[in-house]
């Protein structure tokens, strides 16, 4: 058994099957999980990017500085800041050595964060 239904971006005809309508149904929860798990990642780079950019304007820094420093684009280390990126472990090394910071102090302030809340 079949049904019919139209695709919104070309306006075919999309045949959908039992199958995967239970297939969906099944996949749904998990599909919120992990919408969840994206917007706790998403709370913790913004977290992490505010305290670099607190620590970079304590410095006196411009993003260009540290950017240069930590050998990465300044475009890239804008979006860290920003949270709209994530960081490989490498990189917030190299970013945390141009900050003149320890990484164990940079999560350790993320986590006071995280317990206010």
């Amino acid at each position: 058994m079949y049904d019919v239904r139209k695709s919104h971006a070309r306006g075919n005809a999309v045949f959908v099957d039992d199958y995967e309508r239970k297939k969906a149904a099944y996949c749904l929860p998990y599909m919120r999980d992990a919408n969840a798990r994206d917007d706790a990642m998403k709370s913790e780079a913004h977290s992490l990017g505010m305290i670099i950019t607190a620590r970079r304007k304590e410095l006196g820094y411009s993003q260009d500085v540290v950017s240069y420093s930590a050998k990465i684009s300044r475009r890239h280390y804008a979006d860290i800041e920003k949270g709209r990126k994530n960081a490989s472990l490498v990189m917030f090394r190299r970013i945390a050595k141009a900050l003149d910071m320890k990484l164990q102090h940079i999560l350790n302030k993320l986590d006071v964060m995280e317990m206010r809340g």
